[in-house]
């Protein structure tokens, strides 16, 4: 519970920061590039977040179904959330406008698709572990936000410092 609420008290902290620092039309490319690439990550993980944490969960204590079951479902993550990335790429190389840029920096959001193994360890009932590393993460990576983007040409910055953090917390 204490995770969930300083996901969402964080961005109160740096949403007034980042657009003193950038400027409306920073945070309005920002978003734009942001939800775009969340897309892409939601049809990279096809509803598997909850399937793995269901089917993960019923075999918990078989280790030898579990092994299987874990197997399967991250060769189809691999798979479905490949085939996205690629997508992803070419949407960054020729449709993306004006967001290219900060699209480009956001691939690694969907590189986080193929290394998200989450759904294990809730399946597992290993939570604090997620919480305590994400926690972490997102402190260093509005840390770096505060020490890094300083002026309106910063924006990338933004974009890849969260982007990377998404991706090594998972």
């Amino acid at each position: 519970v204490a995770y969930r609420v300083f996901s969402v008290l964080l961005p109160l902290v740096t949403a007034p920061y980042l657009s003193r620092t950038v400027g409306r039309e920073g945070v309005g490319l920002y978003s734009l590039a942001w939800s775009v690439s969340y897309i892409f990550c939601l049809i990279g993980m096809l509803g598997l977040n909850d399937y793995g944490v269901r089917a993960i969960a019923k075999v918990r204590d078989e280790p030898e179904k579990l092994n299987r079951t874990f197997s399967a479902i991250w060769q189809m993550q691999l798979l479905v959330a490949g085939l996205t990335l690629l997508v992803w790429c070419g949407y960054v190389a020729f449709v993306a406008g004006a967001e290219k840029q900060i699209s480009f920096h956001l691939t690694l959001m969907s590189v986080s698709c193929l290394v998200n193994v989450d759904w294990c360890l809730m399946g597992l009932d290993q939570f604090k572990p997620i919480a305590l590393r994400n926690t972490a993460v997102k402190l260093l990576a509005a840390a770096a936000v505060f020490i890094f983007v300083r002026k309106p040409e910063d924006l990338w910055i933004y974009a890849f410092v969260w982007s990377l953090s998404t991706l090594i917390g998972c």
